[in-house]
């Protein structure tokens, strides 16, 4: 029977605020939260597509979502322990 390791990310928008509003500087989400961490910089981060390519090249696969904690959307990737 295969034992996994799990993360979790947490992805969000980079917001723009000023004047006022706050609108989406960028219409693609970011990993914001990494197993409950939040990460430096990270409106610099890869955006979603190419960060699912890189936990993916990493061995890393979907397996669902979790509760959202900050506003952004959970989601849950496993892959097998060595």
């Amino acid at each position: 029977m295969n034992k996994w390791e799990y993360r979790t990310v947490e992805f969000a928008q980079v917001e723009k605020k000023g004047m006022g509003l706050t609108i989406a500087a960028d219409p693609s989400y970011r990993p914001r939260w990494v197993d409950g961490e939040q990460l430096k910089n990270w409106e610099s981060e890869p955006p979603f597509r190419e960060y699912l390519a890189s936990l993916g090249e990493d061995g890393w696969e979907y397996a669902g979502r979790g509760p959202n904690q900050h506003g952004g959307f959970l989601c849950v990737f496993k892959r097998p322990r060595t």
